[in-house]
């Protein structure tokens, strides 16, 4: 089963510069995971879906500067992504499949 085995990039890789106001972006369709790395110096809030999507800071899922999470996002290929007022982050979302 491809959701045990090692995270595996399988598109182009996504960057959002995350602000206060919702940041959207779309990621390949028919990965079942992703990838999603914060590399900005505050938290940003993200959420998935198959339609154009609005994040909602504290009671979206949460990316902490500096890490990464792979997620599974079946077909969900719209995100978007805020960070609180007067914060920034630069979020990376790759693609692929496997834990």
């Amino acid at each position: 089963m491809d959701f045990l085995k090692p995270f595996r990039p399988t598109g182009d890789t996504t960057t959002l510069a995350v602000t206060a106001t919702n940041t959207q972006g779309t990621v390949l369709e028919n990965a079942s995971q992703a990838l999603l790395t914060n590399l900005g110096p505050n938290k940003c809030f993200v959420r998935f879906g198959k339609s154009l999507q609005t994040a909602a800071v504290a009671s979206d899922m949460p990316i902490l500067p500096g890490t990464s999470r792979v997620i599974t996002k079946d077909a969900m290929n719209n995100v978007a992504a805020i960070c609180a007022a007067t914060e920034t982050a630069t979020l990376y979302i790759t693609p692929g499949e496997g834990v």
